[in-house]
């Protein structure tokens, strides 16, 4: 029953997400690329990859028992470092004052110290043993084999023998203790105050009691504004190696794309303009030896239509149509050449020839009407007699 419950509750979970949330989650939890289309197309797979990107497997493909031992070895590393950076720290600190005080010795300048110079002699005797004793006891090399580690032929044994703090700083340890703890956390401080100072240079002031309150608590949170900072920096970094690279894609785009166009132009002029040049060529040749083609036909043609229009029946009629005109031509030539003639005849007579033609025209009207007026006597007395 609590399973088929579980079963309803994802899929009403599935149902309730989009395919685009489910692809974008799986995207985001493991190291694949699915779209919507994949999760529309096959559901259980979707489901099985969101179940285990869950429980099993993180965003980098590590399975997530051994990430979080990774993640717990991380852990206890950041602590050890912390220890031993917390411990060279106090030891560097206490380097340095031993150094100020063996230079105050050779300078004769007075330094402010708590307690008196024999204990810091012993201290530093104590420090330099403790440090040969630290390069003494290093792992042995390949070459020294399992033979006790020794420098100059010293061991570590040397070492305890003349170790002060077998003697008289095991005795005064207490007095010790009040003596350079005080020291080292004043010089300490005055170290932090200092390094707020050169992290925040803009706001540098006296040095009041005031201030060096505010400097210390300041010290205090200074790890993890610069760890902030830090972060910050990162992330400018990431944002300028991000910019760089997609000015550099843009440009290998850029240039990409300059390369296609010439290649584009280059097959278009050298294949392209070459094939269809030679295309229109043997598109023009077909075009005029069609074109001679149609000619000839045309001749044909034009003499089948002379042969059926000119047949001999129809050449013999032309040949007498045309014997008949020649005939009336000449004809017509013969009565011009004759009125030719008449007209230079008129011409010689003179300038009374247009007063002639002009009487002559007068009688020729006067003769027609009195024929006109004897014809209309005659009939009528002809009609009388009847």
């Amino acid at each position: 029953m609590a399973e088929a419950f579980e079963e309803t509750a994802e899929t009403f979970e599935e149902t309730a997400e989009t395919f685009e949330e489910t692809a974008e989650k799986l995207c985001r939890c493991l190291p694949i690329r699915v779209t919507s289309q994949d999760v529309e197309r096959y559901p259980k797979t979707a489901k099985l990859l969101k179940r285990i990107a869950n429980d099993y497997i993180t965003r980098d493909g590590v399975i997530r028992s051994t990430q979080d031992e990774v993640d717990r070895a991380k852990d206890r590393l950041k602590e050890a470092k912390f220890f031993y950076f917390q411990q060279k720290v106090l030891f560097t600190e206490l380097q340095e004052l031993l150094l100020d005080v063996e230079q105050s010795k050779v300078s004769s300048e007075p330094v402010h110290l708590k307690g008196n110079l024999d204990l810091y002699s012993m201290l530093q005797q104590s420090v330099t043993v403790a440090t040969a004793a630290c390069h003494i006891a290093s792992p042995p090399t390949e070459h020294a084999g399992s033979r006790q580690a020794s420098i100059l032929g010293i061991k570590a044994e040397h070492l305890r023998q003349i170790d002060p703090r077998q003697g008289a700083l095991q005795q005064h340890l207490q007095a010790t203790q009040q003596s350079i703890i005080p020291e080292l956390e004043s010089r300490l401080k005055s170290k932090c105050e200092e390094l707020v100072e050169y992290h925040d240079v803009s706001k540098q002031s006296s040095h009041s009691g005031k201030n060096k309150a505010l400097a210390f608590a300041k010290a205090a949170q200074l790890p993890a504004v610069i760890e902030a900072e830090l972060k910050q920096l990162q992330e400018q970094e990431e944002i300028r190696k991000l910019k760089q690279q997609s000015e550099e894609k843009f440009w290998e785009y850029y240039n990409m794309l300059c390369k296609s166009l010439d290649m584009s132009v280059e097959l278009l002029r050298d294949r392209k303009l070459k094939r269809e040049r030679e295309k229109d060529k043997l598109t023009g040749d077909w075009l005029a030896a069609r074109c001679d083609a149609l000619c000839l036909k045309l001749a044909v043609i034009k003499e089948q239509v002379l042969k059926e229009t000119y047949s001999p029946q129809a050449v013999a009629a032309l040949r007498k149509i045309k014997h008949e005109l020649d005939e009336s031509l000449h004809h017509c030539h013969t009565e011009r050449q004759h009125l030719q003639q008449s007209l230079q005849a008129y011409r010689l007579v003179g300038g009374d020839f247009p007063s002639l033609v002009d009487e002559y025209s007068r009688l020729q009207e006067v003769i027609k009407n009195k024929q006109w007026a004897l014809q209309e006597l005659s009939q009528v007395g002809d009609s009388k007699s009847l």
